[in-house]
């Protein structure tokens, strides 16, 4: 009877345990107008090792953010995630969450006049001219700049 218990006892649990998994669950309601993952696993592996691409022929990581801040997808383009740089998962996250906010969507009430009055979305490959020395966002990459709370960024 214990043995017959424990079996339906732990079948129950698994069956929990796999239904409540990421695995399993549905992407949030702001994700559903993303490309799903599989589609940003495919774009990713079709863009590695392309000549020219300005990459370096390595495997890699690519995430996408909903304008929420919501990571919606994460696809690696190897085919196991040991296949490119465990640290460029996070470096892809952090690069889509500044692309992200650094941009603007429609319906952000843009002031009329605006030069980009349907918003304005903007890559980390578009801030590489702008952070470089000499660029206009240079200054804000010297972090000697504000090396202490006595620098008040309000």
């Amino acid at each position: 009877m214990n043995i017959k218990r424990c079996i339906i006892s732990g079948s129950i649990s698994l069956g929990i345990s796999l239904a409540a998994s990421p695995v399993f669950a549905a992407p949030p309601p702001i994700c559903t107008s993303l490309p799903s993952e599989s589609a940003l696993q495919s774009a990713l592996a079709d863009a590695v090792g392309v000549a020219g691409n300005g990459g370096m022929g390595f495997n890699m990581w690519a995430t996408i953010v909903a304008v929420d801040g919501t990571v919606c997808a994460v696809a690696f383009s190897g085919s196991s995630y040991k296949d490119q740089w465990l640290a460029s998962r996070v470096i892809s996250a952090q690069k889509a969450n500044t692309a992200n906010g650094l941009s603007l969507g429609e319906g952000s009430h843009i002031p009329p006049g605006s030069l980009f009055p349907n918003g304005l979305a903007l890559s980390t490959a578009n801030l590489y001219s702008a952070v470089q020395p000499g660029g206009s966002l240079s200054p804000y990459t010297d972090l000697q700049k504000f090396p202490d709370a006595s620098v008040p960024l309000i």
